[in-house]
């Protein structure tokens, strides 16, 4: 995939910006990425989180047969946009490893949530 962009500024923050909004929206218009997310069951991938906590994207991608690279990007949405699907538990990242904190978790609604084991 060649991807062609018009950078305006010379700041590099801003750069880094443009650059991962085109590909968001390159992800977003993406016929494999559509199908996807169609396939993806939250649920599934929630009590999987739950079932092995500290688990890696890559680890989360084999078991569902799915690409890593979708994975990542549907995982970074539900963590950034954690009170839109607050339901069934905050998914957070901490390093590499993904955790799921239950509603009822007294540190759920925090800014940077403490995961006690």
């Amino acid at each position: 995939m060649i991807i062609k962009l018009k950078l305006i500024c010379v700041n590099k923050l801003f750069v880094k910006i443009v650059v991962k909004m085109s590909l968001n929206k390159l992800m977003f218009d993406d016929t494999e990425y559509q199908a996807f997310v169609d396939r993806v069951n939250r649920l599934n991938v929630i009590k999987y989180i739950i079932d092995n906590r500290g688990t890696t994207s890559k680890e989360i991608s084999v078991h569902f047969g799915e690409p890593e690279n979708f994975m990542v990007f549907i995982l970074d949405l539900w963590i950034k946009n954690w009170n839109t699907f607050f339901e069934s538990g905050r998914v957070i990242l901490k390093g590499e490893n993904y955790y799921c904190l239950s509603p009822r978790n007294p540190n759920v609604r925090n800014d940077n949530p403490i995961i006690n084991f």
